[in-house]
Order: structure tokens, then sequence, then C-alpha cells
């Protein structure tokens, strides 16, 4: 990876950074759903200026949801799923 150039997704108000990883991002109707496999993510929600507000971390085997942009409490998943 290249600290200078991160990859980023962007799903709605969310953003997610990977940070050497492997993840799925799930976007509909204003949810989204994220869930690592392995490595870290940083997960930013953006208020409607674009700033960032909460930008918790997930590991492998967590997961994290956001409704029309709030971000949930994080939550251990199966790692097969």
């Amino acid at each position: 990876p290249d600290p200078k150039r991160p990859f980023v997704v962007t799903a709605g108000s969310v953003q997610i950074r990977a940070v050497g990883t492997a993840f799925d991002v799930r976007y509909r109707d204003g949810e989204v759903d994220v869930v690592v496999h392995e490595g870290k993510v940083v997960v930013t929600s953006l208020r409607p200026d674009g700033s960032p507000s909460s930008a918790p971390i997930l590991a492998a085997g967590e997961r994290v949801r956001s409704l029309q942009g709030n971000v949930q409490a994080v939550e251990s998943v199966d790692r097969l799923t």
C-alpha cells in the first residue's frame, strides 16, 4: 500500500479507508454495512459539510453499520460471513 494514496471507499455519507486489509462494503437504501475479513479499516462518518465525525477502527471479524450516516456500535461477526 502507498500511504500517499490510500484506498478509500465512499458509500453515501460514510468513508472506509483500507489499512492493509480485505473487507466488504454493502450500501443499500442509505444503510452501509462494513465487514472486515483481514487487517483493519477506518470507518468515517461524514457530516453534511463533508467534515469527518466518528471514525472507529475495525479489525478482522468485526462489523459496523451506518444508518443515514450515523455509525452504530462495532459488533463481532463470524469471519466466514
